[in-house]
């Protein structure tokens, strides 16, 4: 194993365990930076601050939502897992425009 400490390891602190797997990379972190926690650093501006939380609100009421007899998964995987979903990585159309997750 080399000794680099290149990699700026990022995770999210959104619960259910988002930083752990960052935990195991941690040691490539560069010197004295660690894991850089996306909505919660040094720094960060107010704007994306509330940026992150509002989005974390809205998660957790949408999870709530799936406890709803007859519709709460239905609501949940279109408002929810359908804008989470990753595409293919071959996939067969341009996909080189921006999302609403960039």
């Amino acid at each position: 194993m080399h000794d680099h400490h290149s990699a700026h390891i990022v995770a999210a602190d959104m619960g259910y365990g988002h930083e752990r797997p960052a935990r195991s990379l941690e040691h490539l972190a560069v010197k004295g930076e660690g894991i850089i926690v996306a909505n919660n650093y040094s720094g960060i501006p107010e704007r994306d601050r509330k940026l992150w939380r509002k989005s974390r609100e809205f998660y957790e009421t949408m999870s709530r939502t799936k406890s709803i007899p007859l519709v709460g998964d239905l609501m949940f995987e279109l408002l929810v897992d359908k804008t989470q979903e990753i595409s293919p990585f071959y996939p067969r159309r341009d996909l080189s425009k921006p999302s609403l997750q960039l």
